[in-house]
Order: C-alpha cells, then sequence, then structure tokens
C-alpha cells in the first residue's frame, strides 16, 4: 500500500497480505502514518525467490514472443499513465499484454500478463484472463513461529500448466491422436442427433484437440464450430479441419448460439472435479431440446496429475453422481471401450451420451 494522490491505494498484493495476517495491514498502516516499525530487509531466501520468480516471468515472456503470439509490453512507470495505457492496449485485442496496469479508486497495481481468451465481454468476442507467472516473493502469512521457506525449488522443477503441456508437446500429441479411428464413437453419437437434414445439425467440437473429429462431422455435411484451450492446438486444428477453431476454457465457454450436438471426446476429464457441474450445466444451456451431449472420461476413480496435466477420472457411479448435479441433462447410454490407439490398448474409457431435457 502506498500513499497516491491524497489516498491510501491497495493493490492485490495488499489483499493477500491481509487475508494472510491482518496484523501485517495494520503495521502497514501505522508505518504509514509514520507510527509502525520499518520492515526489516528480504533474507537470502526471499531474495532468491524473487530472482527466480523474474527469471521464470523473463523466459515465458520470450516464450510467448517466440510462440508468434502478438506482445504488448506495458513500460512499467506512472501508475495512472499505465492505466490509460493498458485500456488502450485492450481495446486492440492484442494476444497478450505484459505489465498491464489497473487503477479504480483505491485500488492499482501492475499485473504479469493478460491473456486474451475468446469469451465476449465489452470489449467485444474476447476478453483477458490475468496470469501471475512469480513464485512468492516472500512466505505468507506472515509468521514469526514459520520457517523462512514456503516453498523449495527452482522453476525447473515447477510444473507446466495444461496449455504449457500442449503447446509444449503439440507435435507428438499430434501425431498420436490426429489419425485414430473415432468412426464408431462418432457413429453412435450421430445416431443420437436430432433426426434434421445434416446441413442444419450445429455441432460443436469442445475441446477440439487434433481437430480430428471436428474434420470427420464437417466432411459429413455439418455445420462444425471448435474451440480448445490451447493457441497451438487452435491453429494445428483450424488448419487440419479446414475451420474456425476459437481460444476458449471450458471454464470461460460460451457461444452465441445454441448446438444440436456437443462432441466432448477426451476433454472434460481435465477439469477439476468441483468445476465439472458449472461445466456441464453450461454446455446443456448451449444445447437445442433433445440435444446430445458426448463425453469421455479415463475409467477410475480418483483425481492424478501427469506431465502437468490434470486427469479426473470417472466411473458409471461417479458420473451418475454428476448428473444427479446437471438435471437438464440425461443419460441415454453410458459405455466402457478400450483406448484405439495401438500402444494403450490396456487403458479403458467411459463414453456417456447425455439428451438435453
Amino acid at each position: 500500500m502506498r500513499e497516491f494522490d491524497g489516498n491510501i491505494l491497495f493493490s492485490a498484493t495488499d489483499l493477500m497480505r491481509f487475508m494472510g495476517c491482518s496484523h501485517a495491514t495494520r503495521l502497514d498502516l501505522l508505518r504509514m502514518r509514520g507510527e509502525g516499525p520499518e520492515p526489516s530487509e528480504d533474507t537470502e531466501d526471499a531474495a532468491l525467490l524473487q530472482k527466480q520468480g523474474d527469471a521464470h516471468e523473463a523466459a515465458h515472456l520470450e516464450k510467448l514472443k517466440a510462440s508468434g503470439r502478438g506482445v504488448i509490453e506495458i513500460e512499467r512507470g506512472d501508475l495512472a499513465r499505465n492505466s490509460d495505457e493498458t485500456r488502450a492496449a485492450l481495446a486492440t485485442g492484442a494476444d497478450i499484454v505484459f505489465q498491464g496496469a489497473f487503477l479504480s479508486g483505491n485500488w492499482g497495481g501492475w499485473s504479469d500478463f493478460l491473456e486474451r481468451v475468446e469469451s465476449r465481454s465489452a470489449l467485444g468476442p474476447f476478453s483477458y484472463e490475468v496470469a501471475d507467472t512469480k513464485l512468492k516473493r516472500r512466505p505468507h502469512p506472515i509468521d514469526t513461529k514459520s520457517p523462512p521457506l514456503e516453498c523449495c525449488g527452482s522453476t525447473d522443477t515447477q510444473a507446466p500448466s495444461m496449455i504449457d503441456f500442449y503447446d509444449t508437446n503439440a507435435e507428438q500429441f499430434l501425431n498420436d491422436t490426429r489419425h485414430v479411428d473415432m468412426s464408431a464413437l462418432r457413429e453412435r453419437f450421430i445416431a443420437e442427433l436430432p433426426q434434421d437434414a445434416a446441413d442444419t445439425v450445429r455441432i460443436l467440437d469442445a475441446g477440439t484437440g487434433s481437430g480430428r473429429d471436428a474434420r470427420a462431422f464437417h466432411r459429413a455435411g455439418y455445420q462444425v464450430a471448435a474451440f480448445d484451450a490451447s493457441p497451438t492446438m487452435v491453429k494445428a486444428s483450424a488448419d487440419f479441419a479446414g475451420l474456425p477453431v476459437q481460444q476458449m476454457r471450458f471454464e470461460d465457454f460460451s457461444w452465441d448460439h445454441s448446438f444440436e450436438g456437443i462432441w466432448a471426446c477426451a476433454s472434460l476429464l481435465h477439469l477439476a472435479r468441483k468445476d465439472l457441474p458449472f461445466v456441464m450445466r453450461r454446455l446443456a444451456d448451449h444445447m437445442v431440446t433433445d440435444g446430445i451431449l458426448y463425453a469421455s472420461f479415463k475409467l477410475g476413480s480418483g483425481d492424478r496429475q501427469k506431465d502437468g496435466r490434470l486427469f479426473t477420472d470417472m466411473t458409471e457411479e461417479s458420473l451418475s453422481a454428476l448428473l444427479d448435479e446437471s438435471p437438464a441433462l440425461r443419460q441415454v447410454e453410458i459405455w466402457r471401450t478400450n483406448d484405439r490407439r495401438p500402444d494403450k490398448k490396456e487403458d479403458i474409457w467411459l463414453n456417456a451420451l447425455l439428451r438435453k431435457s
């Protein structure tokens, strides 16, 4: 916190500090009035964490630039001026805004990265999400009895995000999945679609990955839309399917029309279990009455991490419990299949066809 135009200006860091230790905020306020103790210098551990965080941020910035995404950098200085510059940068629809600033009332500060997502806002058919890349600069909450380090290790040991995994391993993932024969599953899905002429039936490939299924549906004469969270997958799938693909996360899903069918093949399984009910209801909201949703999960009873990816496994029982929280969807069929990839035939998938009531 600091004085700004005669008032106290708070930042997101101040809010987190208060949530961790309200006494620390009280000391900060006293210090601003010249009554409190001066904060001590950062420990060597805290300085090391800050150095690692800065290096991680710089590496991430260079990675974004190398990927070909449009990056606008705000030269950090005067907060009010930077806030105006950030507002102008967001209005251009840039892919990334680095060091974007915000100022409103008694709140203000700088973000690490603002990343564009294809979710409608006052800006247009897109909006922005905040991405914070730094390690913690000091232990939180403040506690004189706690050890000086809250976490250990360097940026090299941090698990990559889900999107980072697919961006980094795109070529291998595309080779492994693009030509897998999923025609039997697609046929079962198509058989449950409302029986309109194919060229009037709208299908959404939700989490399209390689674009394999979007391409197949498009070639069969359906009106196909698709999205994926990974920028690399978006470009690859659009090129392969010959269709526009939006960059979007399930958590931010929104569309300007409903669909007769939604195809979520091996994509919903990467959502946290707690987020699935909301996302399922959101998908149902974008289906016509009697529309059909296909979803598939790895068979299992737990949540696990692999290569930085979250896997939320399902059994028939846990999937039925999920449907209890999604009243607009009713079960048509649930069945098991073996993985179609030759090197993963031992993996079992749980498939579901769900009808919008």
